[in-house]
């Protein structure tokens, strides 16, 4: 995978961070604030596209040099960071109510 599209992919993970926090938090969805993609586009495009993936891997849960080049249906991975977040939150939900 290219290094544009490793940082496209990643600054897709962090706007569904930010999104999402805004759900655990306030219990609506929070929208990012201006320029928030290009912003971290313009610090990711100094790493290198092995430290992109890494970060990728990293938010993802996935493994250390994990590397997934078939991802093509965006479907199949809004459903799988879908159900990421949601065991996410749940777990942040049972955290508090200890």
């Amino acid at each position: 995978m290219s290094k544009q599209k490793l940082i496209q992919e990643l600054t897709r993970l962090d706007t569904a961070c930010f999104r999402k926090s805004g759900l655990i938090d306030e219990g609506k969805y929070r929208h990012e604030p201006p320029l928030f993609r290009p912003r971290l586009a313009k610090i990711y495009d100094s790493l290198s596209a092995q430290e992109i993936q890494e970060l990728i891997n990293i938010k993802e849960g996935k493994p250390s040099g994990y590397v997934n080049n078939n991802r093509t249906n965006i479907a199949d991975w809004i459903n799988y960071w879908n159900n990421f977040n949601l065991g996410l939150y749940l777990e942040i939900l049972k955290e508090k109510s200890k």
